[in-house]
């Protein structure tokens, strides 16, 4: 709405002046929120959205709200009730299941959900299990929560919290929330880290031990060397611990590495080799394999072990396809690769399928890594029918066989593979696509990502490639990590995004100052972020 006052000369009210100015009444009605809300939206003003909505949330309740999704205002309604769930995180839970949710809405109910989970876990934990137990969110809505939510401490102890943590059944959740958790300084990175490894879903944490390494070398990297310094004293948590450390100073800097490895005990450093040289960067790993030298023999690229698999002769090999018995389809596994008369030119989705449901029992036939095998070398053969098979997996491995699929697809021919993507419908699959190319392609030519994606216009499937090229990019270029951030479309991922580069950008304190006050971040994260910045460059003078 714009208020228009006629005179000689015409002059309009904002929405920002109109909300500094109370009504006659002192009460504003909902139709005075929704045409400001509507303006802030138009003028895509983050900070008067936010200040309209924080507002409107103080002053309605559940039947208001629902008042607003009746009138047809959703995209309005959802932005009220994702300010609600802030100061009212079980009762908008409770609101979301009463909720009829529209087709395409789905991942803002999602984030409602687990918005509200993460604000109890600080003040009832306990309530957030219970909400937990009643959703099944989509994973990528987990990269929009409101980590407002997360800025003022709660009652619950760090031990209360990751206590309720355990119980989780997501653990993609889990380990969002203790991401966050941890960047907003409500636990402490050392007490995520020994819960992730003495927790019973050990393996499943493993992405948090490496996600909480990586935000604490980036604030006190001093403390963060001191800690994995003692904990070459732990038997066999210490693999589980320094491994992933050493990973991580592998890929910042293979010298600092060594420069580290010299300070420690030599003997307790060789029990926790090798490294996992699959997680080194390309452009890292022989130079670091070369330096490492006559040193550390022991963390040189480790040899495979030979196979323990039954031997499958070429005899079994079937003449046609498809393979008809257990022993013809173990032997197409291991040996066809040079057989056309089996090859991809042959396979449909069907007799793909039914060739796998011979193979027998082992514990190196491990399905996902065989599908994604298959995946791959039909992807080279007929790449859109590849990625149409995997999609029609299982829902545990489809997506990660359809994007190695895709992978290959873009080591090839890449343009193709892009183009392919651009086509695809708006959806999950389309948003791991993008994830799969900006990884693939970051960092080999970041400005051509850049332009990419550009060039698939604003939403959330753009939002998610510029999420990963900003985190791809924080170690090795920090401020074009910024940039990348600072054009995330969606608010919430944005503000999570241009924080962590700022982060990342801490190792040039005279930047992060510069940048700072055009970041749009609020005011209290820019504050404290500045006395980071300001510390690390006396620190640096």
């Amino acid at each position: 709405m714009v208020v228009t006052f006629l005179g000689t000369a015409e002059r309009k009210i904002s929405a920002g002046d109109l909300l500094s100015q109370p009504p006659g009444n002192g009460k504003r009605t909902r139709s005075d929120y929704l045409d400001l809300l509507e303006q802030a939206n138009q003028q895509h003003d983050t900070a008067l959205r936010r200040a309209i909505l924080r507002e409107w949330a103080m002053q309605d309740n559940a039947d208001g709200i629902h008042a607003v999704f009746a009138l047809g205002n959703r995209l309005e309604g959802w932005q009220l009730l994702q300010e609600w769930t802030l100061q009212h995180p079980s009762l908008a839970a409770a609101f979301v299941e009463t909720l009829k949710v529209e087709k395409g809405e789905e991942r803002q109910r999602d984030r409602i959900v687990a918005t509200a989970i993460q604000s109890l876990l600080l003040t009832n934990p306990e309530q957030a299990l219970d909400i937990e137990g009643r959703f099944r969110l989509d994973e990528l809505s987990l990269l929009l929560m409101a980590n407002a939510s997360l800025r003022s401490p709660g009652d619950a102890s760090p031990q209360a919290i990751l206590k309720v943590l355990g119980g989780f059944r997501n653990h993609r959740l889990r380990s969002q929330l203790l991401s966050n958790l941890v960047s907003t300084d409500q636990i402490p990175p050392q007490d995520a880290i020994e819960w992730a490894l003495g927790h019973t879903s050990r393996p499943t944490n493993q992405p948090i031990i490496t996600h909480t390494i990586f935000l604490w070398m980036q604030r006190d990297p001093a403390s963060a060397r001191d800690y994995f310094s003692k904990s070459l004293d732990r038997g066999r948590e210490s693999r589980d611990l320094v491994r992933p450390f050493l990973r991580y100073l592998a890929n910042q800097s293979p010298e600092e590495t060594l420069a580290w490895m010299r300070e420690q005990d030599r003997e307790k450093l060789a029990a926790v080799a090798p490294f996992d040289w699959r997680r080194i960067d390309r452009d890292k790993h022989a130079k670091f394999a070369a330096a490492l030298g006559g040193d550390y023999p022991e963390f040189a690229p480790p040899v495979e072990p030979a196979s323990t698999l039954p031997q499958a002769e070429s005899k079994h090999l079937p003449a046609t396809w498809p393979p008809q018995t257990p022993e013809e389809a173990l032997a197409w596994v291991k040996i066809s690769t040079d057989r056309p008369e089996l090859g991809a030119d042959h396979w449909t989705p069907e007799t793909l399928d039914a060739a796998l449901a011979l193979l027998p029992d082992h514990p190196e036939l491990e399905r996902t890594a065989i599908t994604r095998e298959l995946a791959g070398g039909w992807a080279r053969k007929d790449p859109v029918k590849a990625i149409t098979w995997a999609s029609s997996l299982p829902d545990e491995e489809s997506a990660a066989v359809a994007e190695h699929a895709l992978e290959v697809w873009h080591d090839y021919d890449p343009p193709a593979a892009r183009h392919y993507v651009e086509s695809m419908p708006s959806g999950e699959f389309r948003a791991y696509a993008v994830e799969t190319v900006v990884e693939d392609w970051i960092r080999e030519n970041p400005a051509s990502v850049t332009a990419w994606l550009d060039s698939l216009g604003p939403g959330f499937e753009t939002d998610v490639g510029r999420r990963v090229a900003a985190d791809r990019l924080s170690s090795r270029d920090p401020e074009a990590a910024y940039y990348q951030a600072r054009a995330i479309n969606h608010p919430v991922m944005r503000e999570e995004w241009v924080e962590k580069s700022m982060r990342s950008l801490l190792r040039q304190p005279e930047r992060v100052i510069a940048l700072l006050p055009k970041s749009g971040l609020p005011p209290e994260t820019q504050g404290r972020i500045e006395k980071e910045a300001r510390a690390a460059l006396e620190r640096k003078q």
